[in-house]
């Protein structure tokens, strides 16, 4: 069992979140949106009084962001961005998962931006967002998964599509926002089949691929 308190008195901790390992395993993770400058304290215990050697390792996921709450305009289209407050973001659009071309750059001062998109016009429209200004135009090939599958045994799977003789890392985490590297694939070209196979010690997982 792995925890994550806040507090100074050990008979008044605060539990912020708290995760057991699966069964036949000996490792579990917990995530949860850390305050600045706030002090955590983390506990392991083992099952039914079992002791051992702990090696503990944090991650600090501060570029992730997620688009939620599409909404369709009667003069354009708009989502939110929500991400870590004073994130620098790109907005990108296109008319197909191939090509795509940078329509904006801004500042998430808050953590929820709201954007609108008045110049749509094509009635199949795809909109991501990426970290930092980018280039003003153009087009880019970035990876797109496919064909999830859940394997016998908890594992998963899915393809990488998209890639030419480029380097991918694949991140994984259970939320959209928290996401963490798990695997980097090098010069790779698709289609390319990715298994996780410790999706299985995981109730929920979620799943990016970035170029390199």
């Amino acid at each position: 069992m792995l925890a994550a308190y806040t507090g100074t008195n050990v008979a008044t901790l605060s539990l912020v979140t708290n995760s057991a390992a699966a069964v036949g395993s000996n490792g579990t993770r917990v995530t949860f949106n850390a305050v600045a400058n706030t002090s955590y304290r983390f506990v392991v215990d083992g099952f039914n009084g079992a002791t051992g050697t702990v090696a503990l390792a944090l991650s600090l996921q501060s570029d992730a962001f997620m688009l939620t709450q599409p909404t369709q305009l009667t003069n354009g289209f708009r989502f939110n961005i929500l991400s870590l407050p004073g994130l620098v973001l790109r907005v990108e659009a296109g008319a197909t998962f191939g090509t795509w071309t940078r329509i904006a750059v801004l500042t998430n001062t808050t953590g929820t931006y709201e954007f609108t998109d008045y110049t749509t016009t094509s009635p199949n429209k795809f909109y991501r967002a990426a970290v930092g200004a980018g280039t003003s135009s153009g087009s880019t090939n970035p990876p797109v998964l496919s064909a999830p599958l859940l394997l016998p045994g908890g594992g998963f799977q899915f393809t990488i599509l998209g890639v030419t003789e480029r380097t991918v890392r694949i991140d994984a985490g259970p939320n959209p926002l928290v996401l963490s590297p798990i695997n980097t694939l090098t010069n790779i070209t698709s289609p390319v089949v990715f298994t996780d196979t410790n999706a299985a010690g995981f109730d929920q997982r979620y799943y990016r691929a970035r170029l390199e």
